[in-house]
């Protein structure tokens, strides 16, 4: 099935936009202290959040830092990357650096459900760094991600698989992808079943090992896209050494398998050649590009549905930045604080 053929549904019953509707108004209206050590959520905070949560997990213990939380770390890492969050000082609560909701995320909410799906994706996709989503030290899922795409492609949706059956990328990636499996499942890719032997054997907290997947009709669709028009490796700007995908040139691809089939050049001179044909996929990803990320999914949605993505410009940036707290005195004894966006104008 070609995407043409495909009209995806959203709505803002999808939990992915639910839960994070709901991450947002608890940081609107409380503030929320971050730990002083690593600048994360603070345990009393994700403990309340937790009970919001559709997809929260189910394990009722108070004493869980943010790590444990996967949905929570994502909200975290989304909400600062999409610049619906900011770090800063409260002064009415001592001065304690905390998580505060910014003006843009106002654009955010007169954005159809299509459109706050994408604006969430593209975040995950191209502004947050996979080596801080990634709890444990693996760094592997940036590196196979173009081969689980791929497999996605191939799958029948709503028909189970099991990934110890398969052959593929996918199923190299049990361990792999660690708590990926989740973020994809967060945003209705697949429906997980996690290998409860691995769980009780390992005495996994942190990580996540997939015994089977049964692929949504959704994910399927969002996995060839992405697979085909906006790989990782070229559109993620926080890849880093180690922890990214290296994308070799196809004009090279002949040359390399040449080499290597009938070795004939030196191994200096085969080195020389792999640093030519693979991309700097992180340079390569910081530069502009001629299309707006969202535009490649318009065909997956009915008309009309998608028509923005949250803006990343130079400007919105600059307005990003022109958020301002004013301490008002109106006596010796009357103080007040009033916040100014610069997307909420005073006329």
């Amino acid at each position: 099935m070609s995407n043409s053929d495909i009209s995806l549904v959203i709505d803002q019953e999808l939990p992915i936009l639910h839960d994070f509707k709901q991450f947002m108004v608890y940081l609107q209206e409380h503030f929320v202290p971050l730990i002083a050590t690593r600048f994360l959520l603070n345990k009393k905070d994700l403990y309340s959040l937790n009970q919001l949560m559709e997809m929260g997990i189910e394990e009722d213990n108070p004493n869980l830092d943010q790590e444990s939380y996967p949905l929570l770390h994502l909200f975290y890492h989304i909400g600062l990357e999409a610049d619906l969050l900011t770090t800063g000082v409260n002064p009415k609560a001592s001065k304690k650096a905390g998580l505060l909701v910014i003006g843009k995320y106002q654009l955010y909410l007169q954005m159809s459900p299509y459109e706050q799906y994408i604006s969430l994706l593209e975040a995950l996709w191209c502004r947050c760094s996979w080596k801080e989503l990634q709890p444990t030290d693996n760094r592997k899922t940036a590196a196979s991600i173009s081969g689980i795409l791929r497999d996605m492609t191939q799958q029948k949706p709503g028909q189970r698989v099991t990934l110890s059956k398969l052959n593929s990328p996918l199923a190299s990636a049990r361990h792999d992808l660690g708590y990926f499996w989740l973020y994809f499942e967060y945003f209705a890719w697949w429906k997980l079943e996690r290998d409860e032997d691995a769980f009780k054997r390992f005495k996994l907290r942190r990580d996540y090992i997939a015994r089977a997947i049964t692929p949504t009709e959704l994910g399927v669709a969002v996995a060839r896209v992405l697979s085909e028009q906006r790989k990782f490796g070229y559109w993620n700007i926080k890849q880093e050494p180690g922890c990214c995908e290296r994308i070799i040139e196809p004009e090279y691809s002949a040359k390399l398998m040449d080499l290597i089939n009938h070795k004939q050049s030196s191994q200096n001179i085969f080195e020389s050649m792999l640093d030519i044909a693979f991309v700097d996929t992180a340079k390569q990803a910081k530069t502009v590009k001629d299309e707006a990320f969202f535009m490649a999914f318009v065909p997956l949605f009915p008309a009309g549905k998608l028509q923005n993505s949250l803006p990343y410009s130079e400007e919105a940036k600059q307005q990003q930045a022109c958020t301002y707290s004013f301490k008002v005195s109106l006596g010796k004894k009357l103080v007040r604080w009033i916040d100014l966006s610069a997307f909420i104008g005073l006329i």
